[in-house]
């Protein structure tokens, strides 16, 4: 990184003065060396440029980026300022704002998830239930695998005896329907679920309802979007208390039944915190309740979880991006093979 106050960074050429002036201020010139170190790139940028459309940051790189220049710059942005941050000029002026002209960054390093996901988590921390309440839960679960998904779904469950007899780890399958935590809570044995959170969009979990069911099914509500650091660190404490964290690595519900991409949060948890990551699929639980239907139907839905692995060695310039798409890969071929048995099961039907 260029000394700070003698390196300006590179301007278009159609920048006005206040533009000029904007991003060769102290802190403009930090977040331009910032966005350097982070993206590599050697062109011009401009005040107007969209960190996501034109910067190409992903919402876990704004995390990396934004906490990097709160170390430096030594200022705090609330989660609500964070998200209002849309543009480069956008970053600067609030960081100006934050530092009330008193910004004097330091020469620190880029801030790594290592780094924040060591930082302890604050309210968000799972907590395995005792004995007591654990086996209530799981008389109710029971009731309803055998009362209602089993009749209701048909479901069925295969590769449990490749799940690790201990956490922590993480489960990652596909996320099909508004029914997919529940279906892997029935699928599941107790040894799994009792141990096992989600972290969950805290506008599902806000009435009394919502509450009582989150506190049910060990979800952590917190909003990602706003939030996204937090929910990391929710995840990361509750997987150092032996917890086995639940992540839909899509981000949503598909549109289409099909894979979309995996996003990075998965795979940053299980090779920073170095631990097991067990593949899954659901099939047919899309047919059941798809996401552009308020209607249910009953329809047989299958479960299969694939042989846990860790994160090896990587030559990759990101490395999370590359294990994001091993584990793609392999919930993918879980789910061709769900996908198989069930169209043989509709043929043999008719």
């Amino acid at each position: 990184m260029a000394e700070h106050g003698k390196q300006s960074a590179p301007k278009p050429a159609s920048a006005n003065a206040e533009d000029q002036a904007l991003m060769e201020s102290v802190v403009g010139r930090e977040i331009i060396a910032c966005i350097r170190e982070s993206r590599h790139r050697d062109e011009a940028i401009s005040p107007d440029m969209n960190l996501e459309l034109d910067l190409g940051f992903d919402s876990m790189e704004r995390v990396e980026l934004l906490s990097s220049l709160e170390e430096r710059i030594n200022v705090r942005l609330s989660d609500d300022a964070a998200a209002e941050i849309l543009t480069v000029r956008d970053l600067i002026v609030r960081l100006e704002q934050e530092a009330g002209g008193a910004a004097n960054p330091a020469a620190a390093e880029r801030m790594s998830w290592k780094t924040l996901l060591s930082e302890p988590s604050g309210e968000y921390i799972f907590r395995p239930t005792g004995t007591v309440v654990s086996a209530f839960k799981h008389l109710i679960l029971k009731i309803l695998h055998y009362g209602l998904f089993k009749p209701f779904l048909r479901l069925e469950t295969s590769g449990i005896e490749t799940l690790p007899e201990k956490g922590p780890y993480l489960i990652c399958p596909n996320h099909q329907s508004y029914i997919d935590s529940f279906v892997l809570i029935a699928a599941l044995p107790f040894r799994v679920y009792r141990r096992m959170f989600f972290v969950g969009y805290s506008a599902i979990f806000n009435g009394p309802i919502m509450k009582l069911a989150a506190r049910f099914m060990n979800i952590i509500p917190v909003d990602p979007d706003t939030h996204l650091l937090g929910a990391m660190k929710a995840g990361a404490a509750g997987l150092r208390r032996g917890g086995i964290l639940c992540i839909f690595p899509e981000g949503g519900r598909t549109f289409d039944g099909e894979l979309a991409e995996f996003k990075k949060g998965a795979a940053i948890l299980a090779r920073e915190l170095s631990i097991p990551v067990v593949p899954a699929a659901i099939a047919g639980a899309f047919e059941v309740w798809p996401r552009t239907s308020n209607r249910i139907r009953p329809r047989k839905v299958r479960v299969a979880f694939g042989k846990a692995f860790v994160a090896g060695e990587s030559s990759a310039t990101d490395t999370y991006r590359e294990d994001s798409e091993n584990l793609r890969g392999m919930v993918g071929r879980l789910y061709d093979e769900l996908r198989v048995t069930l169209n043989k099961g509709k043929h043999n039907a008719n």
